[in-house]
């Protein structure tokens, strides 16, 4: 039998919000492009060029790019509110 600890250790890559992205469901879709979109923008910041990102994460560099605009889409569309 699993453990909830030794579910936790072994998901803890994931960050800080391991516990809230376990317990707080949303639907599948959702979650996944989350996350898919949290990698792409963790690999840019690491690797040197979108070459390197694309081939850290296995994808092709236009499959890079269509998410990049994704990313650059979901970004626009948040507006916040100052007032």
């Amino acid at each position: 039998m699993i453990t909830p600890e030794q579910l936790y250790r072994s998901f803890s890559y994931i960050g800080k919000d391991v516990e809230e992205n376990i317990t707080v469901l949303k639907p599948m879709k959702d979650a996944v492009s989350e996350y898919e979109l949290q990698l792409v923008e963790k690999a840019l910041n690491l690797c040197k060029n979108k070459e390197e990102a694309a081939g850290k994460l296995g994808i092709s560099l236009s499959s890079l790019t269509r998410r990049m605009r994704k990313i650059k889409q979901s970004k626009k569309d948040v507006k916040i509110d100052f007032s």
